[in-house]
């Protein structure tokens, strides 16, 4: 089971990472004979077994590799792109970076598999917001637009994607963030900074995480501030946890140990002094008294928990009464996206549905 983190150093309990991505259109890498392909929710195979990796898809085409070289395929698993690159990422905004090889760099292609930015950078990222960051040669970052023209000097140690008009960038071992004018809005202060979303970012300065809104203006301070999930963040202070709204109003007061999770749902995972893990509601209420060894997060209704030993428990999947809805037979267990999950079982990886049902057999 993947362990996941919370923002500035607070412990999250545990975090499954979804089977698929809100892909387009939805769809689920199996595995047949070391080769990878896709089905969809009901099982059917969209795309046959025979890549060596295939990634989500993006703007209607998806990453595919064999033998160490990558291209696209379309939703039908008709190669559009032949697999040419060493290193190939999704497409955004219409183009996605490659990497050439054979010594030279990384371009931008556009969906026809044409070059449209010469291959002249040490690295290159996704756009966003019309720019993409990428790297020169000295390590140096900045951002160019879709002509392939710097827009943003290659100044900064760091370059982040753009959000809100916004992105963060590092300078002198301090985070502030630009905006896509290359303008300095935020000036590098920060020892850690996440990117804006709804018109908030988190920063770290010393031991304390604040809130600031795109001016730079601190709305509120903790000890520590996990990101927001169903509208509230796991907060610390004094080194107790509860949960704040974004305007930084407690809804639960910090009375708990470290031991929380991220809301889902409505609910959160809470862990008891004797070690077995619960649910509370939005109220800090306990909802779902604690049982299990390890609850994950709620989606489509059900979280994946886990009985017996924390190494080599069972996982199955409960509904918000904490009831057993799929009951715990797998070794390693995914969240559920779109009414199926992800399981595995003896080496073997399969999807089941909401009823526990397979709607593709465990295979390697």
């Amino acid at each position: 089971m993947a362990r996941g983190y919370l923002s500035f150093g607070v412990g999250l309990l545990v975090t499954v990472v979804a089977a698929a991505h809100a892909a387009e259109p939805p769809s689920y890498r199996i595995n047949q004979g070391g080769k990878s392909g896709l089905i969809d929710k009901s099982g059917k195979v969209i795309v046959r077994p025979q890549f060596d990796s295939i990634r989500e898809f993006h703007e209607g085409l998806a990453v595919v590799a064999i033998g160490g070289k990558e291209g696209y395929i379309d939703a039908t698993g008709k190669v559009v792109i032949a697999l040419q690159y060493p290193n190939a990422w999704n497409f955004s905004q219409g183009l996605a970076p490659v990497y050439v090889g054979g010594g030279k760099k990384w371009g931008y292609i556009d969906p026809t598999g044409k070059m449209v930015i010469a291959p002249t950078w040490d690295s290159a990222e996704e756009f966003s917001e019309g720019l993409a960051g990428v790297r020169n040669d000295a390590g140096k970052r900045g951002y160019i637009d879709k002509t392939g023209k710097q827009v943003v000097p290659l100044i900064y140690q760091e370059a982040d994607h753009f959000s809100g008009g916004l992105a963060r960038v590092k300078a002198d071992d301090r985070w502030g963030y630009i905006n896509t004018a290359g303008k300095v809005i935020i000036k590098p202060q920060y020892d850690d900074a996440e990117s804006f979303a709804e018109g908030m970012a988190l920063v770290r300065q010393g031991e304390k995480t604040s809130a600031i809104d795109s001016s730079g203006a601190v709305l509120f301070t903790f000890d520590s501030i996990a990101g927001f999930h169903d509208g509230l963040a796991l907060t610390g202070q004094t080194f107790k946890y509860g949960y704040i709204d974004r305007k930084g109003k407690w809804v639960i007061e910090a009375k708990f140990g470290q031991n929380l999770g991220n809301f889902s749902e409505g609910l959160a995972s809470v862990r008891s002094d004797d070690g077995r893990e619960g649910c509370i509601d939005k109220t800090g209420k306990m909802v779902i008294a604690p049982q299990f060894t390890s609850v994950g997060p709620f989606h489509d209704g059900l979280a994946p928990a886990q009985t017996g030993d924390l190494k080599v428990g069972l996982w199955g999947y409960i509904d918000k009464t904490g009831k057993w809805v799929v009951e715990p037979k797998f070794t390693e267990v995914f969240e559920f996206y779109d009414g199926i999950a992800e399981v595995e079982i003896d080496s073997k990886s399969g999807y089941i549905n909401t009823s526990g049902k397979y709607v593709w057999e465990p295979s390697k």
